[in-house]
């Protein structure tokens, strides 16, 4: 409604006004807690149930890509209107078993019990940014999969979600996101093991504290 009203008011008023319609955020984030849409795209991996409804049948967009949408069309001279920003599209099915695969330390349901409304033939449901597209528009990220490998890697760099599941870690250096290197610190003489993103090389970092 308070969309509406503005776009009515921006039309009476002779005013240009532009509306971004975007679907589920993920990715990387600058807060030092967890943004809302990362607490929604993360219930699978934390457990949240209460969310997971809203992944039955889910769209997102990269955080980044969402940034670089409000510039363009804040730059384009011929922008006008409403603009869908979304480039991804899955069932909670598809996205579980992504994470399953990805991050088997973690304990992601295989299925969903009866009551919960989650079908087990679910269909994608499109949103699509073929408006945005059409005035040149490009999404860098269309996969989910580099998606939550972005969030996922900076939750774990901020603390706010463990390196695996309660039991599922066995100490060993190969929990990781993709694209993480493992650091070992050593404090107080115990010697601590933790993924990070370590630049250049493929060899493991050591701190010695």
């Amino acid at each position: 409604l308070a969309e509406k009203a503005a776009l009515a008011y921006a039309a009476e008023h002779g005013m240009e006004l532009v509306t971004i319609i975007t679907t589920l955020v993920v990715g990387p984030f600058l807060s030092t807690g967890m943004p809302p849409s990362m607490i929604t795209a993360l219930a699978l991996v934390t457990g949240n149930e209460a969310h997971y409804s809203i992944l039955k049948q889910v769209q997102f967009v990269h955080l980044d890509d969402l940034c670089d949408a409000h510039i363009f069309l804040f730059e384009h001279p011929a922008a006008a209107g409403r603009y869908v920003c979304s480039s991804c599209d899955t069932t909670i099915h598809d996205l579980a078993a992504m994470l399953r695969d990805r991050y088997p330390e973690y304990d992601i349901p295989e299925r969903f019990p009866a009551g919960t409304g989650i079908e087990d033939d679910l269909q994608m449901v499109h949103m699509s940014a073929k408006k945005l597209q059409d005035l040149g528009f490009t999404f860098r990220y269309t996969r989910m999969e580099d998606m939550y490998d972005d969030a996922i890697r900076t939750c774990r760099e901020k603390g706010l979600i463990p390196l695996a599941a309660a039991g599922r870690d066995d100490g060993s250096a190969s929990v990781r996101a993709p694209g993480e290197r493992d650091v070992t610190a050593t404090a107080g003489g115990d010697v601590v093991s933790a993924p990070v993103r370590a630049p250049g090389g493929e060899t493991d970092v050591t701190i010695g504290a």
